[in-house]
């Protein structure tokens, strides 16, 4: 159980003994059970900050400062400078862990510090010794290098840099190796299940589903051959990829919403782009026969995943995520309707019931920011296609001025609302 819901059980002890639900022996073996709550320290966040970027300008100045006098110093020099900064990042490294493994910004400063260390040491040796080497292949090294780091010192930043690192090589490699970043990426998901099941309101799980995300969206980019004969497939994926997100946020609950996020503004965008589609050709049934073979292993799996997620989320009750989890299937509907103008009635319908979820939950929830995203998301539509059509000045005027009425229509109800609740508190 996290801190925060040991706080709140410590909280309702006393009324619970007051109520004669507990005695005041079981509350204290209660107590006993779970141990004082750790005090967080308000300045935890800054320190840990100031230590990674420390780590970061100590690497930097090091390696600014070994480049600028590298041309005079020997080869035998050069291989005992390089070797010593790995053997000093690696020492450092391990008394932090004898000594101060109860520190996260010990830790994750002394893990970046040797990270950026390697990388340094891997480029200094290949120019010294004129090894032949491109940009991906020192990338596909120095991650195959950190990512032990991750699990033995149990830290996030080179977690990160390692999802960025692998990213940025699938986007450099050609052809078949692309499909090698699958693997490097899974190697980080045990440590982000494993972080999940420790405590997904931590800030590491929080960070570490942004990096996830994103990484396996660059991943997608690079290993799928986007082109015009298969718009319609990758456009599938996507967006079966973003309905996962969004279902799979639900299923976990994590607490600052990062995949549902993701995953609803992603699918929003896909679904808006298919809207303004004027290649009537895209609809044709055969359209799917265009893909190769890793196309149809990807839509297949994602499809499952999002058929289980769906499943999930009805048996749990949570009957409004399921407008959002269909998404990939209202796709797929219109392949076989291939109708033009029936399609793009369909998706702009679809997209204003997704826009109008996302205001009445947030009207119904109490909370502003996400009431003004469903109005943002309803004007962004209503403008956009008003511009997409061929409608006079004057009508697009009146919709700017609608739409600023709703945002501030909206406002005013959700601050009444606001203030009944403290007035009845």
């Amino acid at each position: 159980m996290s801190d925060k819901n040991i706080s709140w059980l410590y909280k309702e002890l006393p009324e619970l003994i007051e109520e004669n639900i507990i005695s005041e022996e079981t509350a204290q073996e209660i107590r006993n059970y779970y141990g004082p709550i750790k005090e967080k320290d308000k300045d935890q966040n800054l320190l840990l900050i100031f230590s990674i970027l420390g780590a970061v300008l100590i690497g930097s100045g090091i390696i600014l400062l070994l480049a600028h006098n590298w041309s005079q110093l020997t080869r035998l020099s050069r291989t005992g400078i390089i070797f010593s900064g790995l053997i000093g990042a690696q020492t450092f490294l391990a008394w932090v862990l004898i000594n101060r493994s109860y520190s996260v910004s010990w830790r994750e400063g002394s893990a970046t510090f040797l990270t950026f260390i390697v990388g340094a040491a891997i480029a200094l040796i290949g120019q010294t010794y004129h090894l032949p080497s491109d940009l991906s292949n020192f990338l596909l090294t120095w991650m195959l290098l950190i990512v032990p780091l991750v699990y033995i010192v149990d830290t996030t930043i080179p977690a990160l840099i390692y999802l960025a690192g692998i990213s940025w090589w699938g986007l450099l490699v050609q052809g078949q190796f692309r499909l090698l970043f699958w693997l490097l990426a899974a190697l980080v998901v045990p440590y982000y299940i494993k972080q999940i099941k420790q405590d997904k309101t931590s800030r590491k799980v929080t960070v570490l589903s942004w990096g996830l995300s994103i990484s396996i969206l660059f991943g997608l980019g690079s290993t799928l051959e986007v082109s015009s004969y298969s718009a319609i497939l990758w456009r599938l994926i996507y967006l079966s990829y973003f309905s996962i997100l969004f279902l799979l946020g639900q299923k976990i609950s994590l607490k600052t919403r990062v995949l549902e996020g993701l995953g609803l503004l992603g699918s929003w965008f896909v679904i808006y782009e298919l809207g303004a589609l004027k290649n009537s050709n895209l609809w044709e049934l055969d359209i799917l026969n265009s893909g190769n073979l890793f196309y149809y292993i990807i839509i297949v799996l994602f499809l499952a995943i999002n058929i289980y997620l769906l499943r999930e989320n009805y048996l749990k009750g949570d009957r409004n995520n399921l407008i959002l989890g269909t998404a990939p299937f209202v796709l797929l509907l219109t392949l076989f309707i291939k109708i033009y103008t029936l399609n793009l009635v369909i998706y702009n319908a679809y997209l204003l019931l997704i826009a109008l979820g996302v205001l009445v939950y947030g009207l119904d929830k109490k909370k502003i920011k996400l009431a003004n995203l469903g109005i943002l998301m309803i004007a962004v539509q209503i403008i956009g296609r008003f511009f997409f059509l061929d409608i006079s000045f004057i009508w697009r005027r009146i919709v700017f001025v609608v739409v600023g009425i709703g945002f501030l229509v909206s406002n005013i109800i959700m601050s009444r609302r606001l203030k009944g609740e403290e007035n009845n508190e």
